[in-house]
């Protein structure tokens, strides 16, 4: 399923890239019985999504490379992550941030934390963090695959999937013939982690990408009933949003001193030329 060109992924593994592949078992494993809509075609052990880790000293950004699937309707699954837990909160972390990631596409994170639900709709070069509190989801908003660049400290990086895998993940969102349908599991509202059940949210007469980027908002309201929080943009505070405006991979090679210090790399900040 995920074809990546041969070439590309060479050079990644000369960069010191390792891949991580997610194979349409571990997703399953990850949906409800009423959320497995995938299309019998696919093998078990054939690759759903890559991940490609930085293995260098000093990291480079990591990269998630997330196909759409298809149904058994022949609907368009649209590409997601399916969701963790991360669970690193040590005593004394004193990081701003557990990981940060850069989207170059149109796309979608979902962070529920003990303060809400909130699904944040991001456009290409938008920067979004997560907590080391944060239940994170991606969801991919456009027709070409979404590819994310991210950033964190593998030292200081755990995550879990039992929830996910004892009830399912959130939410599934599908398009056919122009018309966008998000369905949230009804286990999150029996186990009290979401407000009120609610009906399925559709965005009729849309292309998917900047279309349903831009009419998503149109339908805030309805999410708000859902109990989920619709903001458009990223969460970074605008200080940080003036400091990062340049691409990661940017920051990255620049050995940028407050990226490091809020990832908790202050003993890296000093790390030698590359």
């Amino acid at each position: 399923m995920v074809h990546l060109e041969r070439a590309n992924e060479g050079i990644l593994t000369t960069l010191g890239y390792k891949p991580i592949k997610r194979t349409f078992k571990d997703v399953t494993k990850l949906l409800a019985q009423n959320q497995n809509i995938l299309h019998p075609s696919y093998g078990s052990d054939e690759d759903a999504y890559l991940i490609y880790e930085s293995t260098l000293h000093p990291k480079l950004p990591n990269i998630t490379y997330l196909p759409n699937l298809r149904t058994t309707s022949n609907k368009i699954m649209l590409a997601t992550t399916l969701g963790h837990q991360h669970t690193q909160k040590q005593k004394g972390d004193t990081r701003d941030f557990q990981e940060i990631y850069e989207f170059l596409g149109f796309g979608a994170m979902l962070l529920r934390n003990n303060q809400g639900t909130k699904l944040y709709l991001l456009k290409p070069r938008d920067k979004i963090t997560t907590a080391t509190d944060d239940n994170m989801t991606f969801i991919n908003l456009a027709e070409s695959p979404l590819t994310t660049h991210d950033m964190s400290n593998p030292r200081m990086n755990s995550s879990d999937k039992s929830l996910e895998s004892s009830i399912g993940t959130m939410m599934l969102c599908t398009f056919y013939n122009g018309v966008f349908r998000l369905e949230i599991n009804p286990a999150y509202y029996e186990r009290e982690l979401l407000g009120s059940p609610t009906k399925p949210i559709v965005v009729s007469e849309c292309k998917l990408g900047e279309s349903l980027y831009e009419k998503l908002p149109e339908h805030r309201d309805e999410f708000k009933k859902a109990g989920i929080e619709l903001v458009v943009g990223g969460n970074l505070s605008p200080q940080l949003q003036t400091r990062f405006e340049e691409p990661l991979i940017t920051l990255v090679l620049k050995k940028d001193e407050k990226l490091l210090e809020c990832l908790g790399f202050l003993d890296l900040i000093n790390f030698p030329d590359m």
